[in-house]
C-alpha cells in the first residue's frame, strides 16, 4: 500500500491528521532476536491477537520490539454500522483503527508530552542560571517509553517464522507470490525487566489521567498490558482525533471515553490490591454518606419539632 513506502523512507506516520511517531534513528539493519515474550503459538491465551513482542537487541541496546500482523480495512468496515461508513476512506481507518497506527499516533501524542515537558525545563534552567538543574531525568515517564518505528524485510519474516512459528496474517496474494510481501512493521520500547504488572496505584491513576489530558483514551486497561505500573500496549486506544469520536453521539462517546476509569478500578479490584484510590466514585460508599447525611437531617428535624412544641406549651 502506499503508507508502506512512507515507513521505508522512515517518515513520520501515520500520514494524516493528529499525532506522529518517527522512525527509530538507531536502526542500521541488524538485529539479534533473543526469545519471544509474549504471543507464544504454544500458549492458548496468548495475547498475540494484533502482534508478537520479542527481546531484542540492537546495537548494544536491549529492547521490546513489538512486531505487528497485517490489517485489512475492508475486514474492518463490516463491523462498522454507522452511517459515517458510506463516507470513511480505507485510509482514514486503517491510520487510526489499524494496531500499529493506533500505538503510533498514541506515542506520537506522549512523546509531544515530553518533548514539551523537555523544553520547559530548558526555559527554566536559561531563566535562573545554575541555581536550578532540571535534567530529563526528572520527567517521569507516563507509559513504557516507545522510541520510533522500524519495518522489517523478507529476511528477518523468515527467520521468526521459522525460529518462533509465527503468523502475520499476510494477504493470499502475497501468499502465493502474486504480489511483493509487505514489510514487517515494528515499535522500538524500552525492555522492562520486571515481573510486576500493577504497581504504585496512585501512579497508575495519575498516569492515566494524564493521558487522558493528553487526548488518548487506552480502552484496554487490563493488568496484561501494563509492566511495572506503566501501560505497554495502545493498539486499541483512541487518540484524538478519531473518526469514532466523529460518528458517536455525545451520550455513547461520553460513556466510551469513561470506560478506562471503570476498568481501572475494576483492575485494580481484581488484583486483590486494597487501596482508597479510585478512578470513579466509590457508590456504595456514596450511597453510605447519603444516608447518613438523611438520618442526621431527620434526627435534626425531630429535634427542632420537638423544641418548638415545647415552646408553645
Amino acid at each position: 500500500m502506499e503508507y508502506d513506502i512512507l515507513l521505508n523512507k522512515k517518515l513520520p506516520v501515520p500520514p494524516c491528521e493528529g499525532p506522529k511517531l518517527e522512525a527509530f534513528e538507531s536502526f542500521d539493519g541488524r538485529i539479534e532476536f533473543i526469545r519471544l515474550l509474549s504471543g507464544d503459538p504454544d500458549d492458548p491465551d496468548n495475547g498475540a491477537l494484533h502482534s508478537y513482542v520479542f527481546e531484542a537487541s540492537i546495537g548494544k541496546q536491549r529492547y521490546a520490539l513489538k512486531i505487528f500482523k497485517f490489517y485489512y480495512a475492508e475486514e474492518e468496515r463490516y463491523g462498522i454500522t454507522h452511517p459515517l461508513r458510506r463516507n470513511l476512506s480505507n485510509k482514514t481507518l486503517a491510520f487510526h483503527s489499524d494496531p500499529f497506527f493506533a500505538e503510533c499516533r498514541a506515542y506520537g501524542k506522549i512523546n509531544q508530552y515530553y518533548e514539551a515537558a523537555r523544553n520547559g525545563n530548558r526555559r527554566r534552567r536559561r531563566q535562573r542560571g545554575n541555581k536550578l538543574k532540571l535534567l530529563d531525568a526528572n520527567i517521569k515517564p507516563i507509559a513504557v517509553p516507545c522510541y520510533g518505528y522500524i519495518t522489517l524485510g523478507d529476511e528477518y519474516d523468515r527467520l521468526l517464522c521459522n525460529k518462533f512459528d509465527v503468523d502475520w496474517d499476510r494477504s493470499e496474494q502475497e501468499e502465493s507470490g502474486e504480489i511483493p510481501n509487505r514489510p514487517l512493521r515494528a515499535l522500538v520500547k524500552q525492555l522492562v525487566s520486571s515481573g510486576v504488572s500493577v504497581a504504585n496505584p496512585r501512579r497508575m491513576l495519575g498516569n492515566l489521567k494524564q493521558l487522558r489530558k493528553l487526548g488518548i483514551f487506552q480502552r484496554d486497561v487490563y493488568a496484561r498490558n501494563y509492566m511495572d505500573g506503566l501501560l505497554v500496549d495502545f493498539s486499541v486506544a483512541w487518540t484524538d482525533p478519531h473518526w469514532c469520536m466523529k460518528a458517536m453521539g455525545p451520550y455513547r462517546l461520553g460513556l466510551e471515553k469513561y470506560s478506562d476509569l471503570r476498568m481501572f478500578d475494576a483492575m485494580i479490584e481484581e488484583a486483590g490490591i486494597k487501596t482508597l484510590i479510585r478512578a470513579t466514585p466509590n457508590r456504595d460508599y456514596c450511597q453510605k454518606l447519603r444516608s447518613r447525611d438523611v438520618e442526621e437531617s431527620s434526627d435534626g428535624t425531630h429535634e427542632t419539632e420537638s423544641n418548638d412544641s415545647r415552646t408553645d406549651e
